[in-house]
Formats: C-alpha cells, sequence, structure tokens
C-alpha cells in the first residue's frame, strides 16, 4: 500500500488481497463510504480500476482507496459496508466485474430484460441498435403468511412523476416489507459524457437531476478543476457559494409544502407551492433562470448579477421566507397534521449510518453529516457562519424541522457572502485545451452530498461518474416503511424527497 495524491482526494493505492483490511480500517477511523468508480482504461475485460472514495470526517478530507484488480473478479466489501451493495451490483451490470462473497447479486441498474453478455460500460460496447429484451422473472423478496397480500404500485403512476416500483407485503394496511425498484428510465449519461469537452459536461451535468441543476454543475466543475489544477476566483466561489444555498432555500421550501398534499392540508400546500413560485422568480431575476441553469462553469461563473439584481430579489427572498415562518407555525400548529406527522417513517440512525444515509435524511436521524462540514471549507466562506441542523427523531416531522431550520442557516450565510462581496460580471479561470487529469469534486446539495469524479484525456471527459444524493437515499425508504399503513407511504417518501432521475443516470 502507498499514498499519494489525487484531485480533490488523498489517492491510497492497494491490492485486491489487501482491499478489504484497508476499507476497514478505514471504517474504524470513522470514515465513511460515498462512492465505487471503476475505469475501463485499458479495454482489458479481465481487468479494471477500482476506486472507492471514503470521506473521513476527522481529516476532513476525501480518501481515494484504488486497486487495479484483474481476473473478473474481486472482493466484496458489502456483506459489512450495506452502504457499497448498489454500486457493486452497478459494476456488476456495466462492466461484466463479479464482486466475490456479494449479498444481492440481482439486476439493479439495466433490469432482468437486458441481454447478458452487453456491458455498455466497457470500451468494447458498441452500442448501433437497441439491444435485444431477454425477458427474465425478478427475484423479489416474498413475505408469507396467513392474511399477508401485495400491493404493487409503479412503475407508472397517477401523477406526473418520474417511474417507480413500490412492492408493499402488508397485513390488513400495515406494512410488514416494502420492496422499491427504481431505473426504468437509465439514460446512459456517464457513457454519453465521454468525449464531451468540459463546457460540454457541465451543461450535460445540470441536467442530470432537475432540483439539483446548480449542485450538479458545481460538483462536475469542481471535479474538472481538481483534475486540472484550476484556481477559482474568491468572488467567482462565493456566487456559486450564494446560487447553492437559493437552490436549498426554494427546495426545502417546496419540500416542506409537499408534505401537505400528504396530510390533506390542501389550503396549506397551495400557499406553500406561492412562495415556491415566488423564490423561482428571485432566481430568474439574479441569474436568468428559474432553475439556476448556466450559473457555473469550469473555472468560475458564466452570469454574474448587478449589485442592483442582488439587493431587488434578495429582499423579495427575505419577505418570502419571513411569510414562510407564519407557514411553519401554520404546520407544526394543528394537533392532527402532527398525528401524521410525528412517529411516522421513523428511520433509525444505525440503519441510516449502515446504508450511508446522507443530506437531511441522515440528519433527520441525528447524524452529524455535511459535505460543507465534512470536506474542507472554500477559503472563499472562511468567515461563513455555517451551523449543522440534526433532529434525533428520525420520523417525517423531524425530516421537516431539518429542512425548515436549514432555510434560515442558508439566508445567514447568503448575508455573509453578499458582505464579502460578489463578482460585478462573469468571472472564470482559463480552462487548458489539452488538459489530462483526474479528480473529485463535491457539493451539499438541498438532498445531501453530491460526488462527481472526473477524468479527462486531453481536454475530452474520458470517464465521468455521477453519485447523487438520492443515490445513497433510495435504498433507505424501505427501511422506514414497515409498522406504517400504506396510506402513509406518499407522505413518507415525500419526507425524504428523492429523484428518480438522480438514480436513473
Amino acid at each position: 500500500m502507498s499514498a499519494a495524491t489525487l484531485g480533490g482526494a488523498r489517492l491510497v493505492a492497494t491490492t485486491a488481497g489487501e482491499l478489504v483490511a484497508q476499507v476497514k480500517s478505514l471504517l474504524d477511523g470513522g470514515a465513511r463510504f460515498a462512492s465505487l468508480v471503476a475505469d475501463d482504461r485499458d479495454g482489458d475485460p479481465a481487468r479494471l480500476l477500482l476506486s472507492y472514495a471514503f470521506v473521513s470526517r476527522s481529516a476532513k478530507e476525501l480518501v481515494c482507496l484504488r486497486a487495479s484488480v484483474e481476473g473478473g473478479r474481486s472482493p466484496s466489501i458489502a456483506p459489512f459496508l450495506p452502504a457499497a451493495s448498489w454500486a457493486e451490483r452497478e459494476v456488476s451490470e456495466l462492466f461484466g466485474w463479479t464482486f466475490e462473497g456479494a449479498p444481492d447479486q440481482r439486476p439493479l441498474v439495466l433490469h432482468d430484460d437486458w441481454p447478458a453478455g452487453q456491458f455498455p460500460l466497457r470500451k468494447s460496447f458498441a452500442l448501433t441498435s437497441p439491444p435485444p429484451r431477454d425477458e427474465r422473472p425478478f427475484d423479489y423478496c416474498r413475505v408469507e403468511g396467513e392474511g399477508v397480500m401485495e400491493i404493487p404500485v409503479g412503475p407508472i403512476h397517477a401523477g406526473i412523476i418520474e417511474p417507480g416500483h413500490f412492492r408493499f407485503s402488508s397485513i390488513g394496511e400495515t406494512v410488514l416489507l416494502l420492496e422499491a425498484r427504481l431505473f426504468f428510465v437509465h439514460r446512459g449519461l456517464e457513457l454519453r459524457a465521454q468525449g464531451l469537452s468540459p463546457d460540454q459536461g457541465a451543461i450535460l451535468a445540470e441536467r442530470t437531476s432537475g432540483f439539483g441543476s446548480l449542485a450538479h454543475a458545481l460538483a462536475f466543475a469542481r471535479a474538472v478543476e481538481a483534475a486540472c489544477g484550476i484556481s477559482v476566483p474568491a468572488e467567482a466561489r462565493r456566487l456559486r457559494a450564494l446560487a447553492l444555498e437559493l437552490e436549498r432555500i426554494w427546495n426545502h421550501v417546496s419540500d416542506v409544502a409537499f408534505l401537505c398534499a400528504g396530510t390533506s392540508l390542501a389550503a396549506l400546500g397551495a400557499e406553500g407551492s406561492i412562495l415556491k413560485e415566488r423564490l423561482y422568480r428571485a432566481n430568474e431575476a439574479l441569474f436568468g433562470s428559474r432553475w439556476l441553469r448556466g450559473v457555473v462553469c469550469v473555472g468560475g461563473v458564466r452570469r454574474a448579477p448587478s449589485p442592483e439584481a442582488v439587493k431587488s430579489a434578495l429582499a423579495e427572498v427575505e419577505r418570502v421566507l419571513g411569510e414562510f415562518a407564519s407557514f411553519e407555525k401554520k404546520l407544526f400548529g394543528s394537533a392532527t397534521n402532527m398525528e401524521r406527522l410525528a412517529g411516522t417513517g421513523v428511520l433509525k440512525r444505525w440503519t441510516a449510518v449502515a446504508l450511508g444515509v446522507v443530506g437531511v435524511a441522515a440528519r433527520g436521524s441525528g447524524i452529524a453529516t455535511d459535505s460543507r462540514a465534512d470536506l474542507p471549507v472554500d477559503d472563499a466562506l472562511e468567515k461563513d457562519p455555517f451551523r449543522l441542523v440534526r433532529q434525533r427523531e428520525g420520523d417525517v416531522a423531524a425530516r421537516a424541522r431539518v429542512r425548515i431550520q436549514e432555510v434560515l442557516v442558508a439566508w445567514a450565510r447568503i448575508a455573509a457572502l453578499v458582505a464579502a462581496g460578489l463578482p460585478a460580471a462573469p468571472l472564470r479561470s482559463p480552462v487548458s485545451l489539452e488538459a489530462t487529469g483526474e479528480g473529485f469534486g463535491w457539493a451539499e446539495g438541498a438532498r445531501g452530498e453530491l460526488l462527481t469524479y472526473a477524468r479527462l484525456e486531453r481536454g475530452k471527459i474520458a470517464r465521468l461518474k455521477v453519485r447523487s444524493p438520492s443515490r445513497m437515499n433510495w435504498a433507505a425508504v424501505p427501511f422506514a416503511m414497515p409498522g406504517n399503513i400504506v396510506p402513509d407511504f406518499p407522505l413518507i417518501n415525500k419526507s425524504f424527497d428523492l429523484s428518480y432521475a438522480g438514480c436513473d443516470l
């Protein structure tokens, strides 16, 4: 084993034989699993470069444990690290790799009708026409016993939402087990990114998940900047941070408003939707985009609002937050509404830790994790009044309270960023058109930590890996459901507020 550096991370080289021991050593030191990147660099189907990313809170750094593995197989770490299970299953399908001892080897991303022997992220894969489908039954978990019934929901839903399939095993309305399946519209974004320039990649990143456009663009930009050694001007970093907090505010306001639909508070839900719309308009007044697209670019920012626009738009945001305080009192002041929120959809702390849950879902279960604190703080924000918010109950009400309190933290950060100074015009460091390198980038989006890996060869993306917060958190939703009733599922699901698109990459 040896240690070196890699853009945005400390690189630790290991071997297949030492991998398990090294992972356990990191876990014993308090690190948490963040991502697994597989890279088919030489096109040999019997060889892969595996990079396991861990966040070390004690050292406040990202650690990349890297092993060049051969023979078409390597040891699984999922038996003692459940958080890595989905990551290993994804690599198995997309690269044709075997993780020995993996507890769950069912299809995850490509589903059971994908033809055998087709591995879309291998260099040898060429998609010239849609592959023939090979229908096979899916081996889901069955609950048997007197009175047990199965209730399948989706993947096509009554509302205008993305597809996901949920199979409830219940007695009456009480849920015994929930099994969730996603990835019905897997888009192949990581394959699509290959050969793109960094500027083209930033546009693609923004479209990974609409509710996190800014966070995805920022994590991508930071990954490329780390790979190429690009230093971003402090004023541009502050404007990026401001836009990220605006994205957090409108997401949190929207998420709390959506809870009202799950408890039949239609009038209050409509009031929250109006507040969200006003925040959208403030975004547009500042940056020309309701969803904050086109703000971040590799090396800096493409757009910069005038001081007058900042003053006017943020005054409107402040007015909205004043009304949101009244909204909060109505939400939590109703005894009948609190009966639905409190004690519903509890995600236990130990479950969240085992699954590597991030963001609001983790902090609502008492876990003090936030990449703004866990990873090195941007020196442009050294006077940042950041405060980590936690609740310990792990229920729907706790996740709502975390969001409400984080809105106030975000507003305090915005005020500090404005006071520190923002660029008066687009500001960008030069980007080499022939750059070669690799690196990690992160952002703490509204849903939680987002981690992106990028490798460039002569100015073009050779490998892109996106790990969204929803990718880590979807596996936890079924654990919050047993013991609740079926009609509580929409409320519990909304309280996590996860993105289907954030998984269907």
